[in-house]
């Protein structure tokens, strides 16, 4: 089995950036609602959730979850205006 260059990339740079906590996707799922409201807010989320950046860092599930709620938030917003 041969296995390509970039996964190996990609499996390493996990591992470095493991931490001791991690957060599983329902944890990030219950947090990225108020880490975008703070976004939002011009606020910096990393400071204060910093296992949501964390996660939201590693999953790329929980990231695309993360940047629909963004898009449909702006969309609602536009509207608003």
């Amino acid at each position: 089995m041969k296995i390509d260059p970039s996964t190996i990339k990609k499996v390493l740079w996990s591992i470095t950036i493991t931490q001791d906590e991690e957060m599983t996707c329902g944890e990030c799922f219950q947090e990225v609602d108020q880490y975008v409201d703070m976004l939002r807010e011009g606020k910096s989320p990393a400071e204060v959730l910093p296992l949501v950046e964390h996660h939201l860092t590693l999953c790329p599930p929980c990231r695309e979850e993360f940047e629909a709620l963004v898009v449909a938030l702006k969309a609602i917003d536009e509207e608003l205006e």
